[in-house]
């Protein structure tokens, strides 16, 4: 819905927006299945109720079939967009893939969530009819916006550089680096208006709310909050006529 929003406000147009938020959907099916996938052996061992694989509801040969199918669609939608619109999606989604694979449980968990949310710009805007760079301020904030969704996220099963962190730390970090995505849009907006700063004020009243819920250990409740915060900073920009 977000990336929906940005190519309609960036001059894409409904047809292309509409190809967009498919391939987004069918690149977040492939990403999430086969995140399961990974994560089967150990939903089990947790017992974990709400993973159909712990459960037994579902085989993973379903899944493996449903996880390729949404690959299989997601490549010509992404094409469907723009061939350097598409490069941005498939890359965003080849760095999703290696936070699966590999390096989840690793210190650098962090680079894939930064690396994906940075490319939303370019998958935005470098594709017909518009095709131009992002400026580098909305690149950055997407990246910071990633980046503090991961530590926020991870809140319900620490891993990788959170892990390595602790709770205490990574319940700050989040706030704080969706904080400085926040900053970063509205020091990098050409255009500001009080709707902006209201918008902004806003999002970080979201944040403040977030940090409150991680350190009173209600991690569930602090990840809502952390994509009401995404949204809220999307709108701002949106509702303020900020252009890419």
């Amino acid at each position: 819905m977000i990336v929906t929003a940005l190519a309609l406000t960036a001059g894409r147009g409904p047809t292309y927006a509409t190809l967009m938020a498919a391939a987004v959907l069918a690149g977040q099916l492939w990403v999430g299945w086969t995140n399961d996938l990974v994560d089967a052996a150990q939903d089990r061992e947790q017992g974990r109720p709400d993973k159909p694989l712990a459960t037994g509801e579902i085989s993973e040969a379903a899944v493996k079939r449903a996880a390729y199918t949404a690959l299989v669609l997601a490549i010509p939608l992404s094409i469907a967009t723009g061939l350097v619109s598409a490069l941005a999606h498939l890359t965003a989604l080849l760095a999703a893939a290696e936070y699966n694979r590999s390096l989840k449980r690793t210190p650098y968990s962090v680079l894939p969530y930064a690396f994906a949310f940075g490319m939303v710009p370019a998958f935005v805007t470098e594709g017909p009819p518009i095709t131009h760079a992002p400026p580098l301020w909305a690149t950055a904030a997407a990246a910071l916006l990633g980046a503090g969704a991961h530590f926020t996220q991870t809140l319900t099963g620490l891993e990788g550089l959170p892990a390595r962190l602790g709770r205490r730390a990574t319940s700050i970090a989040g706030p704080a680096l969706m904080a400085a995505a926040a900053l970063t849009v509205g020091l990098g907006a050409s255009h500001r208006s009080t709707l902006l700063y209201v918008g902004l004020a806003s999002a970080m009243g979201l944040l403040a709310a977030t940090a409150v819920a991680a350190v009173a250990d209600k991690p569930k409740l602090a990840f809502r909050f952390t994509l009401a915060t995404a949204a809220a900073v999307t709108a701002t920009v949106l509702a303020a006529g900020v252009s890419f």
